[in-house]
């Protein structure tokens, strides 16, 4: 005897129900256009006019997995995409309502805190390549009777100020207008911090 033998009448109706209800729902998630955007939000300004404002995918199966409303699309051609200005992402807008174009200055305040805490995450994962666990943990060693720790925490020391130096430089650069603002990505940033050359004791 098979295993759907086994299976009651009822037991395999409901089976190929769900079979056939998975299959229509895959179906839907495909019928979308390729130029579709899926929106996590969409919010109302300015008296009424909508504009984008969040996240934003291309594609129905993500947009369901992360519980974004399916019914929160448009087409490309009726909006505007802006990236963040870090090499991925960005946000789309409806066309006509654009914000003005960020300023300089007005990057630097939005970008600040992402900056920082690339240039942090680099300074305590450097850290770690010698069982500290973090840079703050290490620094605190300058002075310590063993030679080799003190060693370690005062050239981690002078390399994690090299490290602040340069991230204040390339901010204050986009600010003289030396630097476009959407030159200054995560991976820009990185490019350009000190190697840390730890001692030999």
């Amino acid at each position: 005897m098979t295993e759907n033998e086994e299976m009651t009448a009822e037991e395999l109706a409901a089976m190929e129900a769900e079979e056939r209800a998975r299959i229509e729902h895959e179906n839907y998630l495909n019928s979308f256009p390729e130029d579709t955007v899926f929106y996590d939000t969409i919010v109302n300004i300015d008296g009424g006019s909508i504009r984008k404002l969040g996240s934003w995918v291309e594609d129905a199966h993500i947009a369901e997995k992360m519980g974004w409303p399916l019914d929160n699309n448009m087409s490309k051609n009726d909006l505007t995409f802006r990236g963040h200005g870090r090499g991925i992402g960005g946000v789309y807008y409806i066309k006509g309502h654009e914000p003005a174009a960020e300023t300089p200055a007005e990057y630097i305040a939005r970008r600040e805190e992402e900056i920082k805490a690339v240039v942090q995450t680099l300074i305590d994962q450097t850290a770690h390549q010698k069982g500290y666990d973090n840079g703050v943990y290490c620094t605190s060693y300058v002075g310590d009777p063993d030679p080799e720790f003190d060693a370690q925490a005062r050239a981690f020391l002078a390399w994690r100020g090299r490290c602040w130096r340069t991230c204040y430089n390339i901010l204050n650069s986009v600010t003289a207008g030396t630097v476009a603002p959407e030159d200054v990505t995560d991976a820009y940033v990185i490019e350009r911090l000190p190697v840390m050359e730890w001692p030999n004791v």
